[in-house]
């Protein structure tokens, strides 16, 4: 009798974590429904050129790494730039005259099949306590907040609306470490990029540079 019960017990809890497992899946493809295979290099390269100049007023030194053929990753490319854009005139705003901004991009397996994108930098910062009270606000009030931390900061957090992931860390006289996570392109997507009309393998852009300083 007890083992027929926990056989049925078991039984029940397979089939509950296979419907979580499939309601999580479904939740993804439409958070990912609005967004498009991108190379990401080539966005963050083109954020890089639309601010090279408060990089060269204060001398920074640009330290980049990422893989030679990095995968796309689904993102909105629109609001991914605009994103890029904010970061970057926050980390170069908060940087220290002559020091240095670090980039890397990394790909990743476990426990998903994820592109991190880590921006920091050699800057002035902030108390984390203080970062953690603003982040703990609403994206639509951050959105809309006057203060172009706030404002950074909700763009940041709605980058979730999409599937992307935001996380971000302060020191005082260290700076910021900025890290997003993306869905990145795989085999299982080539069906979502046939009903779209898109060719998977036309969509390879030119990949970025590895350890490239400027």
């Amino acid at each position: 009798m007890l083992s027929a019960l926990r056989g049925t017990v078991e039984g029940i809890e397979k089939a509950l974590t296979q419907v979580e497992e499939q309601m999580e899946d479904r939740r993804e493809a439409l958070r990912l429904a609005s967004t498009t295979p991108v190379n990401l290099v080539r966005l963050v390269e083109d954020a890089l050129l639309r601010n090279q100049s408060p990089l060269n007023e204060k001398r920074i030194d640009l330290a980049s790494d990422w893989p030679y053929a990095p995968s796309l990753v689904w993102a909105d490319a629109e609001v991914l730039s605009r994103v890029l854009d904010r970061v970057l005139v926050l980390l170069l705003k908060d940087a220290t005259p002559d020091g240095r901004l670090f980039i890397t991009l990394s790909e990743h397996l476990e426990p998903r099949q994820q592109a991190r994108l880590v921006l920091s930098n050699e800057g002035y910062g902030l108390p984390q306590q203080t970062l953690d009270r603003i982040w703990n606000q609403s994206v639509a009030d951050l959105v809309d907040s006057d203060d172009p931390l706030e404002e950074t900061m909700g763009m940041l957090k709605s980058l979730e609306s999409w599937g992307g992931r935001a996380q971000v860390s302060t020191r005082v006289g260290k700076g910021f470490r900025l890290e997003m996570d993306f869905s990145t392109l795989g085999f299982r997507d080539e069906h979502i990029l046939s009903e779209r009309g898109h060719d998977p393998v036309g969509n390879q852009m030119q990949s970025g540079h590895d350890n490239d300083n400027s």
